[in-house]
């Protein structure tokens, strides 16, 4: 294990020193194409061994020389601002994009408070025609007599689908949710279980 660790460090080393020698090198690379000094010194090594001729071109190679030096930090300066004003550009789609975040949730939570605000009217104001809700109902005294008839609980109640017998949903009408309510009926003549047609019934209702 020691020999295999020994190993693996000198590897790393040598993949990132690549990388060291790498940034080191641009760094003196870019030092050396601008250290006007030794252009300087070397100007003067070979100044005092130039002809007329030779003086011409060193002065055009000068120019070049200057030129190009001018132009390349000229392209370092552009491709820097390009890379700053890049990264602000990021900087602000990803500051705007947070922004949105959290405008949808601000609008998320708006729309919820007023649905909640909605459905608290509605509760408050009581069930309207063609409304639904879930109601109980139990069947209280039928006939005039005393005792406790069928239950149901959760029951889905349209108003206006006349699912009960009429004057039921009339009833319920303006009920709201929590609301308990007794509903005096009578069963119709031609109801289907004849032992209840005519009789009076009293519906204990109660707005889920």
């Amino acid at each position: 294990m020691k020999t295999f660790l020994q190993y693996f460090y000198e590897i790393l080393s040598q993949f990132f020193s690549g990388f060291i020698s790498i940034f080191n090198g641009l760094i003196d690379g870019i030092a050396k194409i601008f250290n006007i000094k030794s252009y300087i010194q070397i100007a003067k090594n070979y100044k005092g061994d130039f002809n007329v001729s030779e003086w011409v071109l060193f002065a055009v190679s000068a120019i070049i020389l200057l030129i190009f030096v001018a132009l390349l930090a000229l392209l370092i300066i552009f491709i820097v601002k390009k890379y700053v004003r890049f990264r602000k550009t990021i900087v602000e789609q990803e500051s705007m994009l947070e922004e949105i975040s959290e405008l949808n949730n601000k609008v998320a939570t708006l729309v919820q408070e007023k649905e909640d605000i909605l459905a608290m009217k509605v509760s408050q104001l009581g069930l309207k025609p063609d409304e639904s809700a879930t109601i109980d109902v139990a069947t209280g005294a039928v006939g005039g007599a005393n005792g406790e008839g069928g239950t149901g609980e959760n029951y889905p109640l349209e108003i206006g689908s006349h699912t009960f017998i009429p004057g039921f949903e009339e009833g319920v009408i303006g009920m709201k949710a929590g609301d308990t309510k007794d509903i005096d009926l009578v069963f119709p003549e031609d109801y289907g279980a004849k032992d209840l047609a005519g009789a009076k019934v009293v519906f204990k209702v109660k707005v889920n």
